[in-house]
């Protein structure tokens, strides 16, 4: 039987012979009473590891070829490309050069 699992982030951690690939969520650690009675609570968010996916390097560099080759031809298939929040590129570390 498949499980699926969503995940809205993904931590990679590379060795010499194994691809650590972490996909989790970001959900809130712990709700505070706001000071504003407009708001009712703040919450910090962290994030949670859903599944840890062991590979090869060999197998991780496949994947990532695969998939970007596949996110392109859905992307010119749909006439929309998909966009990274800018601020979320930062915090990353990319930008669009990196996909072109």
């Amino acid at each position: 039987m498949t499980k699926e699992i969503y995940a809205d982030g993904c931590q990679i951690y590379i060795t010499p012979f194994t691809c650590h690939l972490q996909f989790g969520l970001i959900v809130p650690q712990d709700m505070q009473q706001s000071q504003d009675p407009g708001r009712s609570s703040i919450a910090t968010m962290v994030r949670r590891t859903e599944v840890t996916v062991l590979v090869t390097p060999a197998l991780a560099k496949i994947i990532a070829i695969q998939l970007t080759k596949s996110l392109k031809a859905n992307e010119d298939r749909q006439g929309v490309k998909i966009m990274i929040p800018p601020s979320v590129g930062q915090e990353l570390g990319i930008s669009g050069e990196d996909w072109t």
